[in-house]
């Protein structure tokens, strides 16, 4: 089954490292604004993984099973919503591309 962007409306995950998924604490996150890309970003990721993308503008993509979908923005536990492309933007120096859990 193809994913379809109207299927989709805000998702409720958590967020971690994957590192070590026992110890490692996690926040609670809403992502919103999900469409499904038309395009491939042929970025070597992981099911569950995202990364920091700039075209005509700066972008937060996720890897999909079946492909990729742009989050139009983050919400963590306790912080202000933020932009996707804004907000992976700002995780370039923590290390981008961590695991949702």
């Amino acid at each position: 089954m193809k994913l379809r962007a109207e299927m989709l409306g805000s998702v409720w995950t958590e967020l971690g490292t994957g590192l070590d998924k026992a110890s490692t604490p996690k926040k609670r996150t809403i992502l919103t604004g999900i469409d499904v890309l038309s395009w491939n970003p042929e970025l070597d990721i992981g099911v569950g993984c995202f990364r920091y993308v700039k075209q005509s503008e700066e972008m937060m993509v996720l890897r999909c099973k079946d492909g990729w979908v742009r989050v139009g923005a983050v919400k963590v536990e306790s912080k202000k919503e933020v932009e996707g492309g804004t907000w992976i933007r700002s995780l370039q120096n923590r290390g981008v591309g961590k695991k949702f859990w």
